[in-house]
């Protein structure tokens, strides 16, 4: 599997997950979950593609971690 294919799957299951713990920390959000969950879903989408693009043109260990850590940093 190409890294910015498998950076969009994961980036989106980890998304609805981030969106979900909405539900924990502020309750009284309840009404509101389902917008919360797409929009953390398509963040997590738009960063793991790119998170995976750019691992896939440096191929290094370093700095694939490194941006990723700085665009998620970003998109948080």
């Amino acid at each position: 599997m190409k890294k910015p294919i498998l950076g969009m799957a994961l980036g989106g299951v980890l998304g609805v997950f981030d969106g979900l713990t909405a539900l924990v920390s502020a309750p009284e959000l309840r009404d509101q979950i389902m917008g919360i969950v797409i929009g953390s879903t398509f963040k997590g989408l738009v960063a793991g593609v790119l998170i995976g693009w750019f691992a896939y043109r440096v191929r290094s260990l370093a700095a694939g971690t490194i941006a990723g850590v700085l665009i998620s940093g970003f998109f948080a």
